[in-house]
């Protein structure tokens, strides 16, 4: 949701360091949120059976494509996002407030979606959905906006009410001030690797709908 400035400059991690600016993806500290996510993860990859769902081969293809388009809007923002110098308007930023929050939740529906195992599709997606819905988002919004808010006043204000949260506006904001997308800070924000998972993700539901890697304990439907 915010960033660097717009400046025309180039910008490089090495600029960001001069300024003493810290990197989103430095803060990897353990957290019980982080350790109940990972938990999620590895039950739902743990459990998953894509064959078994009612509507294979399409609850694959379709969360498959929930995910890429989940993993779109993440490295389109990450390019953009410098956090707390400025209001980000550049890139997704013009059309969403939240994009990485969006892709999470694109992940998030398209693996559950894609898992095919009634325990996951009944059981962990709503619960996991609910529990972003109900939690996740008005704690990040009130927390965020509230500190953009105190730090950038007028400004954020004017951004927050034209551009949605979480539902993309079909065109970008007029007021946003363009940018380049920059790989550096795709980098920097520690995105690479968040990618690589979900490539890797897809690639065990794909084994598991071909037979190729069994479902763990014969867990499968």
């Amino acid at each position: 949701m915010s960033g660097k400035g717009l400046r025309a400059h180039r910008y490089t991690p090495r600029a960001r360091r001069q300024r003493g600016g810290s990197a989103l993806g430095a803060s990897r500290k353990p957290t019980w949120r982080r350790f109940v996510a990972y938990a999620f993860a590895a039950a739902l990859l743990a459990l998953a059976d894509p064959a078994a769902s009612p509507i294979a081969p399409w609850n694959l293809l379709a969360g498959g494509a929930a995910c890429l388009l989940g993993a779109f809007w993440r490295l389109w923002g990450c390019g953009h996002l410098r956090k707390n110098q400025a209001v980000i308007t550049s890139g997704p930023y013009a059309r969403v407030r939240n994009p990485l929050y969006l892709g999470t939740l694109l992940n998030l529906f398209g693996f559950g979606l894609a898992a095919g195992h009634p325990v996951i599709l009944y059981g962990l997606l709503p619960a996991g959905l609910v529990a972003f819905a109900a939690y996740y988002v008005p704690k990040k919004e009130r927390v965020e906006s509230e500190r953009l808010r105190k730090r950038f006043g007028a400004e954020f204000e004017e951004y927050h009410a034209a551009v949605p949260g979480y539902l993309p506006r079909l065109t970008a904001w007029s007021g946003a001030k363009p940018a380049p997308m920059s790989w550096a800070l795709v980098v920097e924000n520690s995105e690479v690797e968040t990618q690589l998972l979900i490539l890797a993700g897809l690639g065990v539901m794909a084994a598991r709908y071909t037979g190729v890697l069994p479902p763990f304990l014969g867990l499968g439907g």
